[in-house]
């Protein structure tokens, strides 16, 4: 996916589908007994209704199930009076996206650049922040 030529010989498609109409502990139990086949089944005619253009054009599919655990913030959550990191044992340094309550990659490099600038402010060799 990253060739620098002008034409494509074909491309992958990373679909994610979080079940979230579903409470979780019903969402594990659908997934848990439905076959591939009804999986590729549901997650092709989600994709077909964004993309219709795809229809018949999908060679194979592999279907993973993954459980990713993801806070869920609530009323008033981020804007707690203490820190995550305030709640952490002394000299424990976290770097996880989700300790705002915001899982994205710009806060997963902002809160990795902390703990990394944390760690050296611990040992003795801070300086200058880059965030």
């Amino acid at each position: 996916h990253q060739s620098l030529s002008q034409t494509t010989q074909g491309t992958v498609i990373t679909y994610y589908y979080p079940l979230s109409q579903y409470p979780p502990d019903l969402a594990r139990m659908v997934l848990y007994n439905a076959s591939l086949s009804e999986l590729q089944g549901e997650f092709l005619r989600e994709i077909e209704k964004v993309h219709p253009e795809l229809h018949g054009d999908i060679s194979s599919m592999d279907v993973w199930i993954w459980g990713h655990a993801m806070s869920r913030p609530t009323p008033n959550s981020i804007w707690q009076t203490t820190t995550y990191e305030e709640r952490l044992p002394v000299g424990v340094f976290a770097a996880h996206s989700d300790q705002s309550g915001i899982s994205i990659f710009e806060e997963a490099f902002y809160q990795g650049i902390a703990a990394g600038e944390g760690i050296l402010t611990y040992l003795g060799k801070g300086g200058t922040t880059w965030l």
